[in-house]
């Protein structure tokens, strides 16, 4: 799972799209490390995940896992984060609500229009 990550400026909105590679606990451990190294250089506190390239979405043991790290971390944590899917079906809810339930700040989308403005209020 490779990823590619931006800054919209205009915004204050980091950007992150995935490639439809697979999607592996280890592709998340080093997602995680890349956007936190984002984070830290730009101070932003606002992340577009744009997965609407992947194949198949994480389940949710995944997600679980992928949210406990998150909220692990101090600075992953007090960031808000909209992803953007192609659809919204079980995985995606589960990451949402695992996401939630550990104090991430996470919602997901079918809508990119919809991601951005909910991040910016």
């Amino acid at each position: 799972m490779g990823i590619r990550i931006s800054t919209l400026e205009d915004a204050g909105i980091l950007e992150v799209v995935y490639s439809p590679d697979p999607v592996t606990p280890e592709a998340l451990e080093e997602q995680r490390t890349l956007v936190a190294q984002a984070l830290a250089q730009t101070n932003i506190r606002r992340v577009l995940l744009d997965a609407t390239s992947l194949a198949r979405f994480p389940g949710i043991l995944t997600s679980l896992e992928h949210n406990e790290s998150v909220s692990a971390n101090p600075l992953l944590r007090k960031t808000r984060f909209a992803v953007v899917c192609s659809s919204l079906g079980p995985d995606e809810h589960g990451l949402e609500t695992t996401g939630l339930n550990r104090g991430v700040d996470i919602k997901c989308f079918t809508s990119r229009e919809d991601a951005l403005a909910w991040l910016q209020r």
